[in-house]
């Protein structure tokens, strides 16, 4: 059964304004959020612009981005803010684990040589670094040879191991074994020289030119020889006379000597008939020339005996002796330049030969050398007393008493000298210049292998503690210098007027919500004083 309308009248009359004031008050507000992104665009009608128009957000856009960004950028991201956050433990752990996890990967790779490593873009600043590496490790290292520090310390290094080997017994440097071999050796090395066409060739000339010398000098050959050698051959030429004739008287054996000898003297009987004039064909027509032959021959053959007995007699062997060291006695006291003046150049040069020559071969026999190599280990072994002498010891009996001083000296400055040279340098660059080459050109491998556990832990407490200091205090500088306040107002001038509103609506869409409620609430009750209010009057 239906109710008439009029029966709802007064109760129409009592609810009408509080729902109307519930409405109104919904729809202004909403109207009023809507009225801050809407319209986009300004409205014109004809000539005139519409009020209210764009909406808010739209029309003061430039004026909330530079809000906005100054708000970020002078209160929110703040350097003092951004170093607050960096000291956070959290992000400190975040950060050793980034470096862990980057720095790990990498040492585990199996790395090639460097320059595998830099990209092909960079690879003319790698040689450009290498090269300048280089020339600056030579530099170093030859300014550094040239400083008085380096000289000290050559000075200090040489007295050391020179005041070390001289403190050292023969023995503990060269064993009894090895000085024999280097005496053997020493000994293959002089013979080697002795037996070179090139010794005796300077010795020759060597004579030849003190010969010339001496007899520039008014020298007589007894200046030149000692008294002993002259002696000596005295009594050589004295003792070998009898050998000399004896050698003489064996020749009568010799049937061609004696047939020589005897027709020399049939010539000289010729020759002494020639002299007779006239009366020598006389003599001729008597004298059978063959029969004389023949009876000089018979004769000598006859009287050999007796002829070797006169020979070798010691009348003729003291005549032949005294006439001999006359001789030469004679020639040792005549000047060298007489005997030149006597001899030509030629012969000068062959007899200066054949004494070079007789001199060498004396030293080559194996009985001299033999002999002087007796004599030269056994004096060296003396010397060192079986090299149970120390080193030091030895020097100052061969060289003097301040020879070890005086070889110090000397040792350091020829190496200083070294060092210093031009030459060496030369050899540094190359040196370094290799040893940089191969360094470069040999590969790292793997850098996990090398580093052991713990310092690669330190290595990672170190980046981090850099890092951290690196940002910390170029965080002004950055934050200056990237200058959030324009960035931020830049991106909100620049994003699309419905993206900006979608953004803001996202955020304050339960407030708006919240908001037209309470307009709507807000009516009923303003609705609800106005009944109050309307029922008191008519009262």
């Amino acid at each position: 059964m239906s109710l008439p309308l009029n029966e709802f009248t007064p109760y129409i009359a009592y609810a009408a304004p509080p729902l109307i004031g519930a409405f109104i008050g919904y729809l202004t507000n909403r109207v009023a959020i809507r009225m801050l992104f809407r319209p986009l665009k300004q409205w014109r009608v004809g000539p005139l612009k519409v009020p209210m128009t764009p909406g808010v957000i739209p029309s003061k856009r430039h004026d909330l981005a530079l809000n906005i960004g100054e708000m970020v950028g002078e209160h929110l991201l703040t350097s003092n803010e951004i170093n607050n956050a960096l000291k956070k433990k959290k992000f400190q752990e975040h950060l050793y684990r980034l470096i862990e996890a980057k720095v790990g990967s990498f040492m585990k790779n199996d790395l090639g040589p460097l320059h595998s490593l830099v990209s092909p873009d960079y690879r003319s600043y790698y040689d450009i670094a290498r090269k300048t590496i280089t020339y600056q490790i030579k530099e170093t290292v030859f300014d550094y040879l040239n400083t008085e520090q380096c000289s000290k310390t050559i000075e200090q290094a040489v007295d050391l191991w020179l005041n070390e080997l001289f403190a050292k017994q023969l023995n503990e440097i060269a064993a009894p074994q090895v000085r024999q071999s280097i005496y053997q050796s020493l000994d293959r090395q002089v013979l080697r020289i002795l037996n070179a066409e090139e010794t005796q060739a300077w010795v020759d000339d060597y004579i030849y030119r003190k010969i010339i010398e001496s007899a520039d000098n008014e020298k007589r050959l007894r200046d030149l020889l000692p008294q002993s050698l002259i002696d000596s051959i005295i009594d050589m030429i004295d003792g070998q006379t009898s050998y000399l004739l004896a050698r003489g008287a064996k020749m009568f054996d010799d049937p061609t000597i004696r047939q020589n000898i005897v027709e020399t003297i049939v010539k000289a009987i010729d020759e002494f008939i020639e002299t007779l004039g006239p009366m020598s064909s006389m003599v001729r027509s008597f004298l059978d020339m063959s029969v004389v032959e023949e009876k000089i021959n018979a004769y000598l053959a006859e009287k050999n005996d007796e002829i070797t007995a006169f020979i070798t007699g010691e009348a003729v062997r003291a005549k032949v002796s005294q006439t001999l060291t006359r001789r030469a006695r004679k020639l040792f006291n005549t000047s060298l330049s007489t005997i030149i003046e006597q001899q030509n150049i030629s012969q000068l040069q062959t007899f200066s030969s054949e004494v070079t020559a007789l001199v060498f071969r004396g030293l080559r026999s194996p009985r001299t050398v033999s002999v002087f190599n007796d004599l030269f280990t056994s004096h060296l072994e003396t010397l060192t007393n079986g090299g149970s002498r120390t080193v030091g010891t030895i020097i100052e009996e061969l060289f003097g008493e301040n020879s070890a001083r005086g070889s110090k000296n000397w040792v350091a400055g020829e190496l200083k000298q070294l060092l210093k040279a031009s030459r060496t340098k030369n050899v540094i660059d190359d040196i370094v210049e290799s040893m940089i080459d191969q360094l470069l050109q040999k590969p790292i491998g793997r850098l996990a292998d090398l580093v052991p556990a713990g310092v690669r832990d330190g290595l990672y407490r170190s980046l981090q503690e850099m890092a951290t200091k690196m940002l910390t205090s170029e965080v002004p500088g950055v934050v200056k210098s990237l200058d959030i306040r324009r960035i931020v107002t830049e991106r909100i001038d620049s994003f699309d007027l419905l993206r900006l509103e979608q953004l803001l609506l996202s955020i304050m869409e339960e407030q708006f919500k919240y908001i037209n409620i309470f307009g709507g609430l807000l009516g009923f009750l303003i609705g609800c004083a106005n009944i109050i209010f309307m029922t008191d009057i008519l009262k």
